[in-house]
């Protein structure tokens, strides 16, 4: 508890899965900053949601801003463009990039894996052999938000179970 507090957050798509784990953990942990959301509605009936942000952080000279997209290789470039443009600037950016997440999102794609019979192909490339949670992202958010993480800046890290790491080849289930 409190492993955030007084430090200044901007967490996007606040509305629902990972966003909306995100912020309710970053508020539980004392952070505040801004929720955002393309539907508004969404981050204001969340009970949790967080206020403030940015050129706050650049005027304190120090935070850290986590984006989260695992699709998007620009996002990457952005992070890491980011990071060198707030160079000396005490702001830290970096992404976590989320494998397979049970959000609504995802939903239809796993409900229908489970409807053919054919939920446990969904783990076959991964080494842990299951979906992660959006709890598990938010987690890792929060790590790069707190001053463990101060030293870690323009980087994209993988919280995806290890597909990422194991693309190379590819294991038989047993």
């Amino acid at each position: 508890m409190g492993r955030l507090k007084g430090k200044r957050a901007i967490v996007t798509g606040a509305g629902s899965g990972i966003g909306r784990a995100s912020t309710a953990l970053f508020a539980a942990e004392g952070a505040r900053g801004i929720a955002a959301d393309k539907d508004q509605a969404s981050v204001q009936a969340n009970p949790a949601a967080i206020e403030h942000a940015a050129p706050v952080m650049v005027r304190q000279r120090g935070g850290s801003s986590s984006a989260c997209a695992a699709s998007k290789a620009g996002v990457i470039r952005l992070v890491q463009t980011a990071a060198n443009e707030l160079y000396a600037t005490g702001v830290r950016v970096n992404a976590s990039c989320p494998g397979l997440i049970k959000t609504a999102m995802t939903a239809p794609i796993l409900e229908g894996a489970w409807a053919r019979g054919s939920e446990g192909r969904l783990g076959e490339l991964n080494p842990v052999r299951r979906h992660g949670g959006a709890r598990e992202i938010a987690a890792m958010a929060q790590f790069l938000a707190s001053d463990e993480a101060s030293c870690v800046n323009g980087q994209a890290c993988a919280v995806d179970g290890g597909p990422s790491s194991t693309h190379s080849f590819r294991r038989r289930s047993r």
